[in-house]
C-alpha cells in the first residue's frame, strides 16, 4: 500500500478550494456538475438569429431545448432541496440562500413536475408552456405573472453555487 505524498494532498486540498461541495458529498457535487453539462446543451439547442427584415428566427430543436431545460430545473431542485434539508452541514448565511434558492426553483419546478403552483395544490393553465423565445435569456415561462428565462434560471443556479467557499461547509452529509 502506497502512502500519499504531499504533493497528492496538495493536490486534493486544490479540488477541495475549487469545488468546495466536494467536503459535504461527492454525489451532489457529481449531479452539479451533470447540470453545467445539461446547461450546455441547452444552450445549444436553439438559437435566435435576427434576419434581414429585422425580425427573428429560431433556429435548432426546441422540443430538445425544453425537454433538457425541464429535466435540468428537476435537477437543480432536487440538488438545492438535499443541501436546504442538511442545514447542520452549511454556516447560517449559505443556509439561507439555499432556502432562497429552493423557493425561487419550486417556482418552475412545481409547474413542470406536478402541474400544479408551488406551495397552493392550484392546477397550472400554461405554466409549463413556453411562452416565448428570447435572443440573448432563451426560452420563456410564465408563472403567476412572472416570467422566466432558461439562461436567467441557470445563471442564478450557477453562481449561487460558484460563490460557496470551503469553509462555509461545516461537515459532510449523514
Amino acid at each position: 500500500m502506497q502512502m500519499s505524498t504531499t504533493s497528492d494532498k496538495d493536490a486534493i486540498e486544490k479540488l477541495k478550494d475549487q469545488f468546495p461541495i466536494l467536503l459535504f458529498s461527492l454525489s451532489t457535487q457529481v449531479q452539479i456538475q451533470a447540470l453545467t453539462r445539461t446547461r450546455q446543451l441547452i444552450e445549444n439547442s436553439i438559437e435566435v438569429v435576427k434576419t434581414s427584415d429585422n425580425s427573428s428566427t429560431v433556429n435548432g430543436n426546441v422540443a430538445q431545448a425544453y425537454d433538457l431545460f425541464w429535466l435540468w430545473t428537476l435537477g437543480a431542485y432536487e440538488v438545492t432541496r438535499t443541501m436546504c434539508q442538511n442545514k447542520a452541514c452549511f454556516d447560517p448565511s449559505l443556509h439561507q440562500g439555499l432556502l432562497d434558492l429552493k423557493h425561487y426553483l419550486a417556482e418552475l419546478r412545481m409547474p413542470f413536475a406536478k402541474q400544479e403552483l408551488a406551495r397552493s395544490g392550484q392546477p397550472v393553465s400554461r405554466e409549463n408552456s413556453i411562452t416565448g423565445i428570447h435572443e440573448q435569456l432563451g426560452m420563456a415561462f410564465e408563472v403567476r405573472g412572472v416570467v422566466y428565462h432558461t439562461i436567467e434560471v441557470m445563471d442564478r443556479f450557477t453562481r449561487f453555487v460558484a460563490k460557496i467557499k470551503r469553509e462555509q461547509i461545516l461537515r459532510r452529509i449523514d
